[in-house]
């Protein structure tokens, strides 16, 4: 889990919580936590999801564990269906153009635009910091086409690339030496509550050190 924003820059604009899903289980007092966006690669919309939580007494023992909760199924939206009216429950064509609207009001950083955590179509993006852009609204256009979703899906896990192991100011060595679609992502160098999350420069890192040099991660921002 780490903290982002709104647009780059401190954290007087706009912070947030999301956490990006992993091959292992992460363990953690959610409920203080309040509202966290969850992102991945593995999110798909206009689909259903089973989600259980697990109590501490599972760590490292979770097949056969007893300890967790009734599963809950969550829906997602439809790829690009952002602003209501929703389908479902409202029978009227979505996405359509006021969604379209609503992008380009969240690319122009306008008063009152929508937040980031229902905005950002590209669910696999490693690096969480990164501005609304023109592929967004991209994105919402082919919706509103009916083009077919042009995301890639779940990444293998355990991830193939070793945390740490690459350094690169770029994809490319990344690419080189892991395959198509391998990340350079740097994180915040620390001490302080943003250590480790992801950054693009300095601002991001504001409390928290510098942000560091960048090292190689899989196309869902994973490493192992």
């Amino acid at each position: 889990m780490g903290t982002f924003y709104e647009v780059q820059g401190p954290p007087q604009s706009g912070p947030y919580k999301a956490a990006r899903l992993q091959c292992t289980p992460y363990y953690w007092d959610w409920k203080p936590e309040g509202l966290i966006t969850v992102v991945g690669a593995d999110i798909a919309p206009s689909s259903e999801y089973s989600v259980q939580v697990y109590g501490a007494s599972c760590m490292g023992a979770e097949a056969g564990c007893t300890a967790v909760s009734p599963a809950v199924t969550m829906f997602t939206r439809r790829s690009g269906d952002v602003e209501v009216p929703f389908n479902p429950p409202s029978v009227s064509s979505q996405p359509d153009v006021t969604d379209i609207a609503q992008l380009v009001n969240k690319f122009k950083n306008l008063s009152g635009a929508m937040v980031k955590s229902i905005s950002q179509l590209q669910p696999n993006l490693p690096e969480l910091n990164a501005d609304i852009n023109a592929l967004d609204i991209v994105a919402v256009v082919d919706s509103v086409k009916g083009l077919k979703w042009a995301f890639s899906g779940p990444c293998a896990c355990p991830s193939l690339v070793t945390c740490g192991a690459t350094a690169c100011t770029s994809p490319t060595p990344c690419v080189t030496a892991y395959g198509a679609g391998s990340t350079c992502v740097k994180t915040c160098t620390g001490p302080g509550p943003l250590m480790g999350d992801p950054c693009i420069n300095n601002t991001h890192c504001v409390g928290s050190g510098t942000c560091g040099a960048g090292f190689c991660r899989d196309r869902c921002g994973r490493c192992n």
